[in-house]
């Protein structure tokens, strides 16, 4: 498996520093409502809060490969923060899953689905290649509004984290809802302890701060966010 940088194509660098620190200044609100955030009680629980954040940058990752096969518009940081936010928060999901619920998964599913879980595993795999491509493509030049290339890694990509929901959520769910109330916290704790491992514990806000910001520019620029 090619391996994505933790902390992304931005992160570090001025220009992710100043946008992260306008989206916290501009986020009061927002704050207040994560400080209420409900406490995680199944792995359900954190499994549908990582999928809200999956569908916002699956929204996106479509609306890039929308506009650059048909040339629209794009904000010039689509495809930087596309790639950073794969390299900072939804690898860091992935590898969560890997290390603590494909284990119990691996012991629990049927042997019809085992298949499937293979299939994304086989899925985050070709992700992080796409992503390396993307980056690549960054750093040798930014795209032109229309590129057939960058358009066709978006595609492929919006496909692999679109399977990745719809598996999880109609063949892995009912799996991991059945498991018992001891299963889910000692499952729950070592998500917890495979968190702290990854990121910092003010990251999520940050790439979720990134990630609102990203939605807001293609706001601006198309009218619409797929």
């Amino acid at each position: 498996m090619r391996r994505v940088a933790a902390r992304g194509w931005l992160a570090g660098s001025t220009l992710t520093v100043a946008l992260m620190g306008w989206a916290v200044v501009g986020s009061s609100e927002a704050a207040e409502q994560g400080s209420r955030e409900p406490a995680l009680l199944t792995v359900h629980d954190w499994l549908e809060r990582e999928h809200a954040s999956l569908r916002r940058y699956l929204a996106i990752v479509r609306q890039a490969a929308h506009d650059y096969a048909y040339g629209y518009k794009t904000p010039t940081l689509l495809l930087p923060c596309l790639v950073d936010l794969y390299a900072g928060r939804i690898s860091a999901a992935h590898a969560v899953e890997r290390r603590v619920v494909h284990p119990v998964l691996r012991a629990e599913l049927p042997a019809e689905l085992q298949q499937i879980l293979r299939l994304v595993e086989h899925d985050q795999e070709s992700e992080a290649h796409t992503i390396t491509l993307l980056q690549q493509r960054i750093e040798h030049s930014l795209p032109p509004e229309r590129s057939e290339e960058v358009a066709r890694l978006c595609d492929d990509l919006a496909q692999t984290l679109n399977r990745h929901i719809v598996f999880y959520e109609e063949r892995f769910y009912p799996v991991i809802e059945a498991l018992s109330p001891p299963q889910q916290q000692q499952m729950l704790r070592d998500i917890a302890r495979g968190e702290r491992a990854l990121f910092d514990p003010d990251d999520r806000k940050r790439w979720e701060d990134l990630l609102a910001y990203i939605e807001a520019q293609i706001d601006q620029v198309a009218g619409r966010i797929w």
